[in-house]
């Protein structure tokens, strides 16, 4: 009789944790992507700065990957180019090309597509034509992360509200 009790009480338990556990686990793995995100901006300014070569962040929404190249009218290849995959629970959105600017690198267009890229210059800024944030969403919409461009065009940074700069 106890153990049907404690049974009953261990299933009770798991049944009002589970909803919770399941947010966790989904936010858990938006803060994993965001992050991961962050880094590779940073990867691609050290390799900017270090090679003296202009690097380019991709991303491609659609597919749900994202990636670092060093610009080919620089090198022939880059042996270093790294490529991620999106978690399937998240979506990238990018602002609209209107409020990037025309991009008039050609490899950024043959990488990117239509799609902004961010491209990181052998000084260490970004381009102006970088987008000034990429936001990181689970499907459902109910949480958001951006990663947003700091003013001085330097770096970018978490933000778990939108960027004044394109509200």
């Amino acid at each position: 009789m106890e153990l049907l009790l404690v049974l009953a009480l261990l299933a009770v338990a798991v049944a009002v944790a589970a909803p919770s556990l399941s947010r966790f686990f989904r936010t858990r793995a938006l803060d994993s992507e965001a992050r991961r995100m962050l880094s590779l901006t940073r990867y691609a300014q050290s390799r900017a700065v270090s090679e003296g070569v202009p690097m380019v962040m991709w991303l491609k929404p659609d597919a749900g990957t994202y990636g670092v190249v060093a610009e080919s009218s620089y090198t022939a290849t880059d042996d270093k180019a790294v490529e991620y995959q999106v978690d399937a629970s998240l979506q990238l959105e990018l602002p609209t090309v209107s409020l990037v600017g025309a991009t008039p690198w050609k490899i950024t267009a043959e990488i990117a597509g239509d799609q902004p890229a961010i491209r990181f210059t052998p000084d260490g800024y970004a381009a102006e034509t970088s987008p000034v944030w990429i936001a990181l969403k689970l499907a459902d919409d109910t949480d958001i992360v951006w990663l947003a461009l700091d003013e001085n065009h330097i770096r970018y940074a978490l933000q778990t509200s939108q960027p004044l700069a394109n509200q």
